[in-house]
């Protein structure tokens, strides 16, 4: 593969298991020098979100997973974890922006540019 797009993906993998066994796939299916693009959603700070991590937190889940209304478990991410999730990779580009939700509600994200290594 030439490149990789996760648009809210590693969201939906609330596990640091699943998102490093993805992340290894990933490196597997790339090209030497191919792009990895992530756009996912980081923890946030507002009273909604701290209360739905901490009634997670007795689950034994990371810190940012929460259940949804609908009953998914969804993952917000610390910006620490991304650094270590993608450190096997070039960063060439990471930008924190303000992303608005499906159901309307605002949400710090990121976007991610890196490159496979082995050029």
């Amino acid at each position: 593969m030439d490149a990789v797009v996760l648009l809210a993906v590693l969201t939906c993998l609330p596990s640091d298991a699943h998102q490093l066994a993805l992340v290894s796939e990933i490196r597997r299916v790339l090209r030497p020098g191919g792009l990895l693009y992530i756009s996912d959603f980081l923890l946030n700070g507002d009273a909604r979100n701290r209360e739905r991590y901490e009634r997670s937190a007795p689950e034994g889940s990371v810190y940012g997973v929460f259940k949804h209304p609908e009953g998914v478990l969804l993952r917000h991410h610390r910006p620490e974890w991304i650094a270590e999730l993608t450190r096997a990779f070039q960063q060439l580009e990471y930008e924190l922006f303000e992303a608005v939700t499906m159901n309307g509600n605002r949400s710090s994200a990121f976007q991610y540019l890196g490159r496979s290594g082995d050029i």
